[in-house]
């Protein structure tokens, strides 16, 4: 089916793709054009004629003039006729910029900027940018439903080639970002405002926008320069350039995570000073392959790349991930393209050089499966007649393996008459009918290797680190009944002693709870980290459920300035920010006799930046949704320093243990 461009999208009855593309080379003030935008957008859109995949599409661009504030607003909120199944892309190539943000935003933005991409308009008289917030919560009106009250389940991805600092022509090289804009401190003046969240804290006045499940790809690190040059004699932006290419390799079949992964290392040997970032709110959704384009991908697989600096072939996985420098010889990765096999030679902080692998062509990208874990996998005990039941159905596993000796293992696979269940030490974590397929069987193989993976995440540590205790500092509180009041300011808190890495926290029985009914009351705490090593660190923590949920989302990926601080922050579904996280024990935990269980905070600290996000997972119970506030199109885990492959001693972990009880 040809691609249908139109002047405004429609409604459709059956399942549709709506792309919005939008360039802007023609800037008004003269030093501010650009020459490569267009170019970028009419690449994209050859890509997707070609590669278009099933229904049907509705393509509109806003080029130049076209292109202006109330315009792009405009067409973005038409995409608010999408329905549940159908896709949106949202692509803009052009000037990006920043400026101080507002008190009233200065509990999101950590480090007191806020972003923004500079319209056709943006800078004549009376103009203004198109602000984070704002982009943040035009997300939330195309995937939200108001009348149901409910997401709508649509697939919505945005791509922005564009950085968000002063630019400079250099060279054959332009940077994507120009001066400082306008940043209004009324709420009034930002789009979406009245559905902004406000809260008052302290005497202070704060707002939340909202922010929809979507998908997020940027060229650059909220403090770096998106670039743009002449490739094949055209003026194109360098990141669009190779994830179009990238795309075109791949026909479509490579996840986002995977396109992130590559372009990673690509753009290392093109530009020292731009790194590629990618946000999921719904963590799962990373693995899906680009705008759906393809049936399945290799969504478990590593991506593999040339480093030209290196001259080293590289897996996306290090020593942060788990890959201790001394166990090397235990990891195996097999690139099915080659139908090879290969070891481990050198291991980075987010990155590991594989052994023994040949390819003339280095610009290629191939994925590669981890196929052996050695002695480090996790030991499972199961029965000899269960294990030989599941035997012809069961997926092998570079996590974990099965053995008849329960006396040696922490878990077991029992057979419960027409079930299975996975036990802990005698005490039931999960259970399910027998599997009676092998799609079932490797359901159950999932379900099992995120306990192993889970384990494998605990116990990363760094032995010998350059970054100490002293160079930062962790403030950890127990909140007490902090859902029996109005606000969490007015819940009683208590200050664990510096340096304490274990605390208990209890639910406790109230008969004076504020709804006026007794009820049991979650336990919950708060945590502030600050920056006190003199030079700038990469943070993030990794909480570890006891359902084996593992997540970011009450610390996402952030760059801290010496001095600067962040606290813990939970968001609800309804947009919510709160510094209280709540705690508590499953229900399905409880019912199987569960009244005290352990979870654990690993944070994460580095002076280079480094990414989680192949570690994170679903829970045996829960899904996962990430970061817990709304990012603009570049803010992740920011600018780069020297090598960004980092080394063995530039990164630490802090584990946090805690025990939650129901007396």
């Amino acid at each position: 089916m040809s691609k249908n461009i139109v002047q405004k999208f429609s409604a459709t009855s059956h399942p549709t793709t709506y792309a919005l593309l939008i360039g802007i080379d023609e800037y008004p003030v003269t030093g501010h054009r650009l020459r490569g935008c267009r170019n970028d957008v009419e690449a994209l859109e050859g890509f997707l004629e070609a590669f278009q995949g099933e229904g049907d599409w509705q393509l509109r661009k806003l080029l130049d003039g076209d292109a202006s504030r109330e315009n792009v607003i405009a067409a973005w909120l038409e995409l608010k006729v999408a329905k549940k199944g159908d896709v949106c892309l949202i692509y803009f190539s052009g000037h990006g910029s920043s400026g101080e943000s507002p008190a009233m935003f200065r509990h999101i933005d950590v480090n007191g900027r806020m972003q923004s991409i500079v319209c056709h308009d943006s800078r004549l008289p009376g103009g203004r940018d198109l602000t984070d917030k704002e982009l943040s919560h035009l997300t939330w009106e195309v995937t939200y439903d108001l009348e149901k009250r409910a997401p709508k389940e649509v697939h919505l991805v945005t791509i922005f080639d564009c950085c968000h600092a002063g630019g400079n022509t250099k060279e054959a090289e332009r940077d994507r970002g120009i001066d400082e804009g306008v940043i209004p401190a009324e709420i009034q003046a930002y789009h979406g405002h009245q559905h902004f969240d406000r809260q008052v804290a302290r005497g202070k006045v704060y707002y939340t926008p909202k922010r929809g499940p979507h998908i997020q790809l940027a060229a650059s690190g909220e403090n770096e320069k998106a670039k743009e040059r002449d490739i094949g004699g055209l003026a194109r932006g360098i990141y669009t350039y190779f994830l179009i290419q990238l795309l075109k390799s791949h026909k479509g079949a490579i996840t986002y995570a995977q396109l992130q992964q590559a372009l990673f290392i690509i753009l290392q040997n093109e530009s020292s000073r731009q790194t590629p970032q990618l946000e999921a709110v719904v963590t799962q959704s990373q693995n899906h392959p680009f705008l759906n384009l393809a049936d399945k991908t290799a969504s478990n697989a590593y991506v593999l790349s040339y480093h030209q600096e290196l001259q080293e072939w590289l897996v996306h996985t290090g020593q942060i991930q788990g890959m201790v420098p001394a166990q090397l010889d235990q990891f195996k990765f097999y690139v099915p393209a080659t139908d090879s096999l290969h070891g481990v030679k050198e291991v980075y902080l987010s990155h590991a050089a594989i052994a023994d692998f040949h390819c003339t062509e280095l610009d290629q990208v191939f994925l590669a499966d981890l196929q052996d874990l050695g002695k480090i996998k996790q030991s499972i005990s199961i029965a000899s007649n269960l294990k030989e039941l599941l035997a012809a159905s069961l997926s092998p596993s570079p996590y974990f393996y099965f053995t008849e000796r329960q006396q040696a293992t922490d878990y077991q696979l029992k057979e419960l008459g027409q079930e299975v269940g996975f036990f802990q030490n005698d005490r039931r974590l999960y259970r399910q009918p027998l599997p009676q397929s092998s799609q079932a069987a490797k359901a159950l193989t999932k379900k099992i290797e995120a306990i192993a993976k889970w384990h494998r995440v605990r116990s990363i540590q760094n032995q010998n680190p350059h970054l100490k205790p002293s160079q930062y500092q962790i403030k950890w509180y127990r909140q007490e009944r902090a859902d029996a009041y109005p606000s969490e300011d007015q819940a009683p808190i208590e200050w664990l002693p510096a340096g304490k890495k274990k605390a208990l926290f209890s639910y406790r029985w109230d008969t004076h709870h504020r709804r006026q009914a007794e009820a049991w009351l979650e336990p919950a705490f708060k945590l502030n980290f600050t920056n006190k090593s003199g030079r700038a660190l990469y943070v993030t923590a990794l909480y570890l459920q006891a359902d084996f949920k593992i997540t970011d989302r009450f610390c996402a990926p952030t760059l801290l300035d010496s001095g600067q601080s962040l606290d813990f922050q939970y968001r609800t579904k309804r947009g919510r920010l709160y510094r209280s996280i709540f705690l508590s024990i499953y229900p399905e935990l409880l019912q199987a006799g569960s009244t005290s269980i352990k979870e654990y905070i690993k944070l994460f600290i580095s002076y280079k930046p480094f990414d989680l996000q192949q570690l994170k997972q679903n829970g045996l119970y829960t899904q996962l949704v990430n970061t817990t506030h709304p990012q603009d199109p570049s803010k992740a885990i920011g600018s780069q320093t020297a090598s960004v492959l980092g080394g063995q001693r530039d990164w630490t972990v802090e584990t946090l243990e805690l025990t939650i009880e129901k007396p």
